[in-house]
């Protein structure tokens, strides 16, 4: 079982404890507890927003929305996926200045588009890369 969170304005580290706390009381064996027990549970966090996620694989959203201008990743706010803070708000504003949305984005439009072009081992953003190297334990 995989549990994927959302940080938003939650403590990572305390959010984490939280989980596995929840995964231990109820007699579930974890990847960071019971190494003695194949894990049955692997909690991850999506530092600040999933929308991060788009920002660490910046050519799956350029494939998805070619408008976006190719010089986002040069910008240092855009460089550290997990640091952008209002991620979705963010992503929802450059969309729309690049024309590909007037008013209100869907974030699951943006999922369903974006998600096919994904490379998951090659993402910028930590806590894809943890949620990756997690799911990978869990199913070997």
């Amino acid at each position: 079982m995989l549990v994927l969170v959302d940080r938003d304005d939650d403590d990572c580290i305390e959010l984490k404890k939280q989980l596995e706390l929840a995964a231990v009381r109820s007699g579930l064996p974890t990847l960071t507890r019971h190494a003695d027990r194949a894990p049955i549970v692997a909690s991850r966090i999506v530092c600040e927003e999933l929308e991060a996620w788009f920002f660490g694989d910046f050519p799956a959203l350029h494939q998805a929305y070619p408008r976006l201008p190719e010089t986002l990743t040069g910008k240092s706010k855009y460089r550290d996926p997990d640091a952008i803070r209002g991620a979705a708000e963010q992503l929802e504003r450059l969309l729309q200045r690049a024309g590909c949305f007037r008013v209100g984005v869907s974030k699951l439009d943006v999922a369903t588009a974006v998600a096919p072009h994904m490379d998951v081992t090659n993402n910028r953003s930590a806590s894809s890369q943890a949620f990756v190297s997690g799911l990978r334990r869990l199913v070997e």
